[in-house]
């Protein structure tokens, strides 16, 4: 069902079945068949986009992997830890450009 959809809407229909992947629909008004693509841009300080959730759910699966693995996937969780503090630098240095430092706490955190 997943590989057949072709938009926003199919996704999360294909994925309503699992618990994460349904929640994150929900928390930006995509659950099943509704429309809320306008939530996805990520208005305001408290909502978050679905990639963010995405990048969250990422970071919780890395740092299991980091403190309680010994193979080769603790090198991979260490990139995407690294890959996400410099999202966060990144994110924190274009707050203080654009004047917006109120959304500086917008990130995401690594631990």
């Amino acid at each position: 069902m997943l590989s057949r959809a072709d938009d926003l809407e199919g996704v999360a229909l294909a994925v309503s079945g699992n618990y994460d992947y349904k929640s994150y629909f929900e928390q930006v008004g995509m659950s099943g068949g509704t429309s809320g693509v306008g939530n996805m841009a990520g208005g305001g300080a408290e909502s978050k986009s679905l990639e963010d959730m995405f990048y969250q759910k990422e970071m919780e699966i890395s740092k299991t992997v980091f403190t309680r693995q010994f193979t080769h996937a603790v090198i991979y969780a260490w990139v995407k830890l690294r890959e996400q503090e410099i999202r966060n630098i990144t994110w924190i240095a274009e707050c203080i450009a654009q004047q917006q430092k109120e959304r500086i706490g917008n990130y995401i955190s690594v631990f």
